[in-house]
Parts: structure tokens; sequence; C-alpha cells
């Protein structure tokens, strides 16, 4: 969960948290390819889904990103930072992201 949180917040930040923008470039970064239309989609409905939940529910936001040693960024909401970790952490299980031998 915490190199989801890092890698999340580093693309949050590089992206000017455009959630379009975080989830293609994390799918690119971690499958190596584009991701195609409904992929965007499916990740995309995920990160809304969960800014909502998260927004609802702050103390589970701060449960999730309390996780690990590495510090949180500045200026990042803590609702959309949790859906972005969690959207990024679904595509770090991605089969295509895992190394196989």
């Amino acid at each position: 969960v915490e190199a989801a949180r890092v890698l999340a917040s580093e693309l949050w930040q590089s992206c000017a948290g455009d959630p379009q923008q975080v989830i293609a470039r994390a799918f690119q970064r971690l499958t190596s390819r584009e991701a195609a239309d409904s992929e965007l989609a499916v990740m995309a409905d995920l990160w809304q889904t969960q800014v909502a939940e998260f927004s609802a529910h702050p103390d589970e936001a701060e449960s999730l990103l309390a996780i690990g040693a590495a510090p949180l960024a500045d200026g990042v909401p803590p609702s959309e930072l949790a859906a972005a970790t969690v959207v990024v952490n679904a595509l770090m299980n991605l089969h295509e992201s895992l190394s196989h031998r």
C-alpha cells in the first residue's frame, strides 16, 4: 500500500491532480503499454467511487494514508490521494504488472 501511495502522490503532483492523466501514466508505467479506452474507463470509475467513499468517510482515507513510513505529500486532498492510492494499487496487482519467472 505504501508503494502505491508514494507512486500515486508522485503522479498526482506531476499531473496537476488530473485523474485521467494520473490513471493513464500509472497504467503505462506499471504495464509498459498504453491503456485501452475501456481500461481507462474502468479505472476512472474506480477512482470516482473511491473519492466519493473517502469523502464520505475521511477517517478511512486517513487510515489508508497512514500506512507506511514515507511522508505524505503536502497539498493533496486526502480523499483524492486515497482514491489514487487504491487505483494505483489495483494497477500494481494486474497480471501484466507482475514479473513472472
